[in-house]
């Protein structure tokens, strides 16, 4: 009951200020300071709001930008040049000499060979 007591005490405010233009901002001012300022101010929403939300966010904004310039960033790099690395190994691996590649798998399997000999030809 109460709660539509003052919602049609609302209205008829309202009315009174847009509808019938009987009550001004002087006159409210005057009358009610401290609701005519908590209204003026939209009860302080904006105000707590820069305060409070708005540094947080900023704050935490930096943070991660932070991190990803770093720390996200840097992994990228990180993985990026290890793989350059490993292709410019690679690429002097390829000479593209036919006789080259023969003479690394037959090194390879003499590697191999050699290994089977001396372990009592198993693996333990």
């Amino acid at each position: 009951m109460v709660a539509i007591a003052v919602s049609l005490g609302g209205i008829y405010f309202a009315w009174l200020i847009y509808g019938q233009k009987k009550i001004t901002r002087d006159w409210l001012s005057g009358k009610v300071p401290f609701a005519y300022n908590v209204l003026y101010h939209k009860y302080y929403v904006d105000e707590l709001y820069q305060k409070t939300v708005v540094p947080a966010t900023v704050g935490f904004g930096f943070f991660w930008r932070y991190f990803d310039n770093f720390v996200i960033d840097g992994l990228v790099h990180f993985c990026a040049a290890v793989i350059a690395a490993i292709g410019g190994l690679a690429r002097r691996l390829q000479s593209g000499q036919v006789q080259a590649y023969g003479a690394i798998a037959f090194v390879g399997a003499v590697i191999v060979i050699v290994i089977i000999a001396v372990s009592g030809g198993y693996f333990q």
